[in-house]
């Protein structure tokens, strides 16, 4: 079971690829600074969304999600749903 607490950023988008060019990583709003060490580049209030990372985390939890390194990953088949996880 994901819990928000583990969770830095997630992401949404179709399959293929995950670098943001088909979809939309999220970050916590309390973990900007965090996201911003872990992506290299700014974070803007854009880019942050405690409704989306919950939405994707519950995506999850209802999904068969895989653990992989430092995420969760679930392809439905439409879609790619990401969950990075703290380090």
């Amino acid at each position: 079971m994901i819990t928000f607490d583990e969770v830095l950023s997630v992401y949404s988008g179709r399959p293929g690829c995950c670098c943001g060019c088909r979809g939309k990583h999220y970050y916590r709003e309390d973990l900007k600074d965090e996201g911003i060490k872990s992506r290299g580049y700014v974070v803007s209030d854009d880019d942050c969304s405690n409704k989306m990372i919950h939405r994707v985390i519950n995506i999850l939890n209802k999904g068969n999600a895989i653990k992989k390194d430092n995420h969760y990953f679930l392809d439905t088949g439409t879609r790619w749903y990401i969950a990075y996880l703290r380090d």
